[in-house]
């Protein structure tokens, strides 16, 4: 069907392409005539159709972080439509990008803003139930993950009061996603957004869940198949190869009930653990560029709930052994220069500190030439043979004040004639 566009909805801005299309309608990427600046045009066919349902409450979820902003919202006699924020790709197609799965830094990084995201959406009284990696994007700053689509998201709070319990409801959103009570018929309450969210997590972080692989025969079936085995699926199993704190947000959110507030500080405490006690780096993301670097097929410390060895190398950077050689190599003798040249300055030193020495003792020594004829001692009695090889006498204890026997002897010369001591 093709679509004719109001003038007044088109004023300010130009269809620039088409960027997806639906069941309902298309999306199409808009620029503004005079500002640098793109928006999204999401039109439905239907006059009163999920998007102008859709634009209402986005229009009520407005200012919270990750919550994209609603610029225009209305509908003419052939459709209904919202301009919106322009984002960028959503998680499902980065996922392609990074090899089919993200490095367990990145899934940290994702759920500790998507829980925050959850958390304001419950606050505001809505619940998403629709949750799966096509409603997650990220915007203009790649490390800033939006939540989107709100168009099954409904109301849990009337007039504070939570709605009621009911046991025979359609399903509701994706089916891989999807949580049990949902399968069962069981209305959704805020359990169920987390219950999804930790199925987004393992699929994060796995690539693959066990029910993925189920025939698609019709709908209906496939329904059916998939909940067969996310029902009867040992939840360590599930998670095998995961941080135990994957499981235990999964019994955590099975085991809600109904009307029951979740402890979001709790859920985010606990992927707070694993970053901690895995060295990871916070706010990482694999489709980063300057990240890409260390991230690689060998990535060190692929988590594994096997190894029990603690590494404290940060999750996810990657060794180039050569690189890592020459590096190594580069240190060593860094080190090796730095040693000598401590040693060949403190070596100058103290070979400074000995010249100076010398010199202040040769113009200390007071030498006192002593005559025949003095009442002073005469060299005989000095050098007096029976006595001279006595360890009593010598020429430190006759002059006290000569204190560095290495310059005396290198000053003065004795000659034992019995005369007198020459100085030469």
């Amino acid at each position: 069907m093709q679509i004719e566009f109001d003038k007044t909805i088109l004023e300010r801005y130009y269809i620039k392409d088409e960027v997806g299309t639906g069941s309902f309608g298309k999306v199409y990427k808009l620029q503004h005539l005079t500002k640098n600046k793109s928006f999204a045009l999401k039109v439905d066919i239907r006059q009163k159709g999920s998007v102008l349902l859709e634009a209402k409450i986005l229009a009520d979820l407005q200012g919270g972080v990750g919550i994209p902003k609603l610029y225009k919202y209305g509908s003419t006699d052939q459709f209904s439509y919202m301009i919106v924020e322009l984002l960028g790709p959503t998680l499902n197609k980065l996922l392609k990008q990074c090899k089919g799965k993200f490095s367990l830094a990145t899934v940290i990084s994702i759920m500790l803003q998507l829980i925050t995201r959850i958390e304001y959406v419950h606050r505001k009284g809505y619940l998403h139930r629709d949750l799966k990696p096509h409603q997650v994007l990220v915007g203009k700053n790649p490390k800033i993950v939006y939540l989107t689509d709100f168009g099954l998201a409904r109301k849990f709070e009337v007039n504070n009061y939570h709605i009621s319990f009911q046991n025979s409801c359609p399903r509701v959103g994706n089916a891989t996603f999807s949580s049990l009570n949902n399968h069962s018929g069981v209305r959704q309450s805020r359990r169920d957004d987390l219950e999804s969210m930790a199925y987004m997590a393992l699929y994060f972080l796995k690539g693959h869940l066990p029910w993925q692989s189920t025939q698609r025969i019709n709908s209906n079936t496939k329904w059916q198949n998939i909940f067969q085995i996310k029902n009867h699926i040992n939840i360590e199993n599930l998670c095998f190869g995961c941080p135990k704190e994957f499981s235990i947000l999964l019994k955590y959110c099975r085991n809600l009930k109904f009307e029951e507030k979740p402890d979001y500080n709790y859920i985010q405490s606990l992927f707070l653990q694993i970053q901690k006690r895995e060295n990871l780096y916070e706010s990482f993301f694999d489709w980063i560029e300057d990240e890409k670097s260390l991230r690689s097929p060998t990535t060190i410390c692929e988590f594994s709930q096997s190894l029990s060895i603690s590494n404290n190398i940060p999750r996810c950077s990657t060794i180039n052994v050569e690189n890592t050689r020459v590096g190594i190599k580069d240190e060593i003798k860094d080190d090796m220069n730095d040693k000598r040249r401590k040693k060949n300055r403190a070596r100058t030193q103290t070979q400074m500190i000995i010249k100076k020495n010398k010199k202040e003792n040769m113009l200390n020594i007071d030498i006192k030439i002593v005559e025949q004829g003095d009442n002073q001692l005469s060299s005989k009695t000095w050098f007096d043979e029976s006595t001279y090889n006595s360890l009593d006498v010598t020429p430190k204890n006759i002059y006290p004040e000569i204190k560095n026997r290495k310059a005396w002897s290198n000053v003065l010369k004795v000659k034992k004639d019995k005369k007198i001591c020459k100085v030469f």
